[in-house]
């Protein structure tokens, strides 16, 4: 570890953590400091990375207790993080995706994300006892989802209007699409292809009916029946190789379907949390709220891993050298990130950016 590069981060850990105080800041910094250059979130490995800031018996009992910490407000946190991602980002239009995961059989986590290049950054976050239908949180599903999407939606600047995807899972539902309606923003979402379709000249069908392999059509009309009914534009998608449509509904018609490929990148971010980066899966963690503060150290130390990436993807060549043997594309964002800062914390940890920046590698630096 490098403790001047520590102590940066955890100036601008407290600078933007304007919620916690200055020792749940300094928490917050050691633990998303120690994931990062441990490449794990188990609480015992990431004190023994910390051994220059004190004995690792006291590392980890300080890192147990920022986890059992109440006093952390995760919600406040959660609104201050989503801003901050926000405004790093360097994008016209920005895609938020709703989904669900689970860590083993102990922790449920539904969240909200931001999709950045083929990956996803958790924004806001409800964790709860997986599995366990009373623990399940009482508002359901729906309201789950919408109250998530709510609260990061209010920490947004005002004029934001990203675009909101969800697979299937999710939302299929009326009530679903019903929600987003309520919330004002753009969506484009997945459904079931034996949904009942009602054309605006009274013709029902199943979805499915409307479509053959290798076509793609788009329709407008009724989905659902009696009260359940939504009314939307419907994207049909039958891409030559693919055992089933793709079905989409959007109430925007400049919304077209090759948008929806970034709902995807919610799946390749739980892995990259998980078994390709931070052992999400070995934490011991089986309290929902504890799991709450976890998470917020995961995403800070997640984002800041593909702020890495997002700079030695840009950099001059011969700075890539340094990371790379011959083409870096090969490697995501977050793992070519996750070998700029092994490799500069050791040779040169003035090039780390202390700080976030998100810009999508097809549009120019601005």
């Amino acid at each position: 570890m490098n403790l001047k590069l520590l102590y940066q981060w955890m100036e601008q850990i407290n600078q933007v953590f304007s919620p916690l105080s200055k020792w749940q800041a300094v928490g917050l910094a050691l633990f998303s400091y120690g994931i990062g250059v441990a490449r794990h979130c188990q609480v015992s490995k990431v004190a023994e990375e910390l051994g220059r800031v004190g004995r690792i018996p006291s590392v980890e009992r300080r890192l147990r207790r920022w986890l059992a910490n109440r006093r952390i407000d995760v919600q406040l946190c959660c609104a201050v993080w989503s801003f901050w991602v926000w405004r790093s980002l360097d994008s016209q239009r920005a895609v938020l995706g709703g989904d669900e995961t689970q860590i083993a059989d102990r922790v449920g986590i539904m969240l909200v994300s931001l999709a950045y290049e083929q990956r996803a950054i958790p924004l806001m976050w409800r964790c709860y006892r997986a599995n366990a239908e009373m623990d399940y949180p009482a508002q359901g599903q729906v309201l789950l989802v919408w109250g998530l999407l709510a609260q990061v939606l209010e920490a947004l600047p005002a004029g934001s209007r990203p675009l909101v995807q969800m697979d299937r899972g999710l939302g299929h539902s009326s009530a679903m699409l019903k929600a987003l309606n309520n919330l004002g923003v753009d969506y484009l979402v997945r459904i079931k292809q034996n949904a009942t379709f009602t054309s605006r000249r009274g013709h029902r069908c199943l979805l499915a009916d409307l479509i053959k392999p290798g076509e793609q059509i788009t329709v407008r009309g009724t989905l659902f029946r009696g009260h359940q009914q939504v009314r939307g534009i419907i994207h049909l998608i039958w891409q030559a190789g693919q055992r089933q449509p793709w079905c989409l509904i959007t109430h925007d018609r400049s919304l077209r379907g090759s948008l929806d490929a970034r709902r995807v990148w919610q799946e390749e971010s739980f892995r990259d949390l998980k078994s390709g980066g931070w052992q999400w899966q070995c934490s011991s963690i089986t309290s929902p709220d504890h799991a709450q503060r976890l998470l917020l150290a995961l995403a800070v130390a997640y984002a800041w891993m593909l702020t890495q990436g997002t700079f030695i993807l840009y950099a001059d060549t011969a700075l890539q050298r340094e990371v790379f043997e011959g083409q870096h594309n090969k490697y995501s964002v977050f793992r070519s990130g996750l070998r700029f800062f092994k490799r500069m914390l050791h040779a040169d940890p003035q090039k780390i950016c202390v700080g976030l920046f998100f810009a999508p590698h097809d549009q120019p630096l601005g």
